[in-house]
């Protein structure tokens, strides 16, 4: 059976079809709504801690120096994933 493109690649559906879905609609895939295990839990947790850091990362940055910071937000990073279901 053939899909549309939209659900493999997520998108704006073209033409109203068999699977009740309306001409409009935008489509999310399923991996991507779910967070595609591992990987994606660590992305989803990477790109917070990219666009909104701990505070406390610019202290130990300023204390300690860029790389001490660096393994911190590792940490940081490692310890919300685990949180978030990842075995890692």
């Amino acid at each position: 059976m053939a899909f549309p493109a939209s659900f493999k690649h997520g998108g704006i559906v073209k033409k109203t079809g068999w699977a009740k879905v309306h001409k409009g609609e935008h489509i999310t895939p399923a991996a991507r709504a779910l967070g595609a295990g591992k990987k994606g839990i660590l992305e989803r947790v990477g790109h917070e801690l990219k666009t909104n850091p701990p505070a406390i990362l610019a202290k130990t940055r300023r204390k300690s120096g860029a790389k001490r910071a660096n393994k911190q937000r590792v940490a940081i990073l490692l310890s919300k994933a685990r949180r978030a279901g990842a075995n890692v």
